[in-house]
C-alpha cells in the first residue's frame, strides 16, 4: 500500500509485515538514527537531525567574500595579471583559486604522469613570491591538491614502495595512518610553508573509485568505500 503526503508529494511504500529492513552487502552491522515528530513538521524532524550531528560551527569570516575561479591559470603571470586587474578596477575580490596543471606538464601525457601538489618550475618559476604578491593585496590563495599521484613523480615512488597505494591505481590509501601523513607532509612543503591559504582537496569522491574490489588498510576497500572521502580530508585537518 502507499500512502500519499499531499504537502510533500512523498511516497513511502510499507512491508506487508509492518516492519522496515535496512540491510546491506559488505557491512558487519548498519548503525542509523531515526528523528520522529509530529505529521508535517519539517522544522522539527531537521531538528532531531541536528541534535544527533551536533551545532554547525561558521567558517572564518574571510571565507564569505568573493571567489574567483576559473578552469584553470596556465602561468604564474597570468593568475597574477588577473589578480592585479580586479583590484586596479576596484572590483572586490577575496580569494582566487589555482585549479589544476600547475605541476610540470607540456602535454595531456605529462599531466597524468606529473600529477601532484608541486610546482613548474617552467610555468610558476616562483610560487612563494606568487603568494606574497597576492598577500599584499590582500588577496587569499587556493589550490586543488588530488589524493593521486603521476607515475612520474617523487610522491607516486615513495607511496608505491611503502605499499600505500590502493591496488594498481594512482591514489593512495587514506585509511593507513602513515600514508596520510605522507599526503599532508607532501601537501604542506609544496602549499602550506610557502603561505597558500587553503586547499581544495579535488575529487574526494574519489575519481574512478579505485577504492572497490581492493584491499585498504583496514581491510576490504568495499567495506569502507563511502568513507574515502573523510578520510583523506582527515589528513590535512589533522596536518
Amino acid at each position: 500500500d502507499q500512502d500519499q503526503n499531499h504537502d510533500f508529494q512523498v511516497f513511502v511504500t510499507r512491508p506487508d509485515f509492518g516492519k522496515m529492513i535496512l540491510q546491506a552487502d559488505v557491512a558487519t552491522h548498519i548503525d542509523y538514527y531515526f528523528t520522529f515528530r509530529e505529521f508535517n513538521d519539517m522544522d522539527g524532524a531537521i531538528q532531531g537531525y541536528r541534535k544527533v550531528t551536533g551545532v554547525a560551527p561558521l567558517y572564518n569570516l574571510k571565507v564569505y567574500g568573493f571567489w574567483q575561479c576559473r578552469e584553470h591559470y596556465g602561468t604564474q603571470v597570468e593568475l597574477l595579471n588577473a589578480s592585479s586587474q580586479y583590484r586596479e578596477r576596484n572590483i572586490p575580490i577575496d580569494w582566487i583559486v589555482q585549479d589544476w596543471k600547475y605541476w610540470p606538464a607540456h602535454n595531456s601525457t605529462e599531466t597524468q604522469e606529473m600529477w601532484g601538489p608541486h610546482w613548474s618550475s617552467d610555468t610558476y618559476p616562483d610560487p612563494e613570491k606568487m603568494v606574497e604578491t597576492l598577500h599584499n593585496q590582500n588577496v587569499n590563495l587556493m589550490v586543488s591538491v588530488w589524493s593521486k599521484f603521476g607515475t612520474s613523480t617523487d610522491f607516486y615512488s615513495q607511496m608505491k614502495s611503502q605499499g600505500f597505494l590502493l591496488g594498481n591505481s594512482t591514489y593512495y590509501d587514506p585509511w593507513n595512518p602513515a600514508a596520510r601523513a605522507e599526503f599532508y607532509a607532501y601537501s604542506k612543503k609544496s602549499m602550506f610553508d610557502i603561505g597558500v591559504d587553503a586547499l581544495w582537496l579535488d575529487a574526494t569522491e574519489p575519481e574512478g573509485f579505485p577504492n572497490a574490489n581492493v584491499s585498504t588498510y583496514l581491510g576490504d576497500g568495499n567495506a569502507y568505500f563511502n568513507t574515502y572521502s573523510l578520510m583523506t580530508t582527515r589528513a590535512i585537518a589533522d596536518g
